[in-house]
């Protein structure tokens, strides 16, 4: 099964990432999420008004573990004033309306996805659907679509609803914790609504999930209406990555992971990949003839990781091919309502 093998004990940051981006007033807190993802990252941006940035999910004793991270600060949860947020994934956003509960914390997000904070069980459902006719249009089979509807929101057990207070802009400076400039960056890919924080002055990214040190599985599709397909995609992607690597950023904090530096190396390896893997899947409908997305994911993946990642491995998959596709490497045709890809 797909699981991860770390632990938010693991990636503790090391005395010289603790030092380095205690120069930028940057604190990275891992907290466990209980899903394939992993440990994510709370950032902690220490100031007059202290803010986070993502909140993590609330679950096990994650409110009991951000406590204890922020006491040799001297601030507590109700020290919190601010809560920024780089898009709406419940792992990324499930503290903040107890954290809000307990400090009062106005809450900031980009202006193009705050909505979906602010009604996300409702979306979730209307995703949910979405992403069963995705697949089964992809060639699904019947018992793994059966799956996707069954499947229980878990929304009330790590959340609590909030709502956005203030909508960015991208490229627009503000101001954060009271005491650094901060510039949105609309980071699409992952999401429609990905949002990479850039830190001018001391040069540091909190990149959210537009960009980490080991990159799977990074591209979900969203094919509800009101979603701009522009913002999502390979294409859509890699330009993110490119205006990341433009960023003259010397550290990164990921939303998952250890910070690092010399990200420029980072995007020029994950382009590489991406590139490497249209190539084997242009490889394989030689070798092979039609496939269907699902078919071509068990073939890549195997059937064990795809299932058990559908919604990241689907995505990922489909985005490839469409890729492919839409630049005319391959074809798509429709064989008993699925689509199918081959080679021209």
């Amino acid at each position: 099964m797909f699981r991860p093998t770390v632990t938010a004990q693991d990636l503790q940051p090391s005395p010289e990432e603790q030092e380095r981006l205690a120069q930028g007033g940057l604190v990275r807190i891992p907290m466990e999420t209980g899903l394939n993802v992993g440990p994510v990252n709370i950032t902690l941006v220490l100031g007059p008004k202290p803010a986070l940035i993502d909140t993590a999910l609330h679950c096990s004793n994650n409110l009991e573990q951000l406590e204890e991270a922020l006491k040799p600060y001297n601030l507590s949860l109700e020290s919190i004033e601010e809560i920024w947020l780089t898009h709406p994934h419940i792992d990324h956003f499930g503290l903040t309306g107890a954290i809000i509960e307990r400090s009062g914390a106005q809450t900031y997000s980009l202006a193009l996805g705050a909505y979906r904070f602010d009604d996300y069980l409702s979306f979730w459902h209307t995703d949910r659907q979405a992403f069963h006719d995705h697949v089964q249009q992809h060639g699904g089979p019947p018992d793994i679509l059966g799956g996707i509807l069954s499947a229980a929101s878990t929304y009330h057990k790590v959340s609590s609803p909030f709502t956005i207070d203030h909508k960015l802009e991208p490229n627009q400076p503000v101001q954060i914790a009271g005491r650094y400039e901060v510039i949105p960056l609309h980071t699409p890919g992952h999401t429609p609504w990905c949002t990479s924080f850039w830190f001018p002055e001391t040069k540091m990214l909190v990149a959210g999930d537009a960009l980490r040190q080991k990159m799977r599985f990074n591209m979900i599709l969203y094919t509800a209406e009101d979603v701009s397909q522009e913002h999502q995609g390979l294409a859509c992607f890699q330009d993110s990555l490119r205006l990341l690597e433009e960023t003259p950023a010397e550290w990164v904090i990921p939303g998952h992971g250890v910070s690092f530096s010399n990200h420029q190396k980072t995007i020029r390896h994950a382009l590489k990949r991406q590139s490497k893997r249209c190539d084997l899947m242009e490889n394989t409908l030689e070798d092979s003839g039609p496939m269907s997305a699902y078919e071509m994911a068990i073939h890549m993946y195997n059937k064990s990781i795809t299932e058990d990642a559908l919604l990241l491995v689907m995505s990922d998959t489909i985005a490839l091919l469409e890729w492919l596709h839409h630049n005319e490497r391959i074809e798509r045709f429709t064989n008993e309502e699925v689509f199918h890809y081959k080679l021209p």
